[in-house]
């Protein structure tokens, strides 16, 4: 909608198609430096969840049966009561 709104105003098709090819490379420059900034921000973010798994500290298995079903790498459904 800008570029018809700036073609109508200026005469010359030269100065029409540089205005054109101007407008371009400034949208591609503001689209280049969204996504450098998001992308900054997004790393930000994964860098402060990864420091916060990093922060607990490994806890050991209380039982034999516990630690039996921690290294098989078994997966229980959440429901599953613990082992005694």
């Amino acid at each position: 909608m800008a570029h018809i709104i700036v073609i109508i105003k200026w005469r010359s098709v030269c100065v029409c198609v540089c205005a054109c090819v101007q407008i371009e490379n400034v949208e591609k420059f503001l689209h280049h430096v969204n996504v450098t900034m998001r992308q900054k921000h997004n790393d930000k973010q994964l860098s402060l969840v990864v420091d916060r798994i990093e922060s607990y500290d490994a806890v050991d298995a209380p039982t034999d049966e516990c630690d039996k079903v921690s290294l098989s790498g078994t997966i229980l459904p959440p429901d599953t009561p613990p082992p005694h």
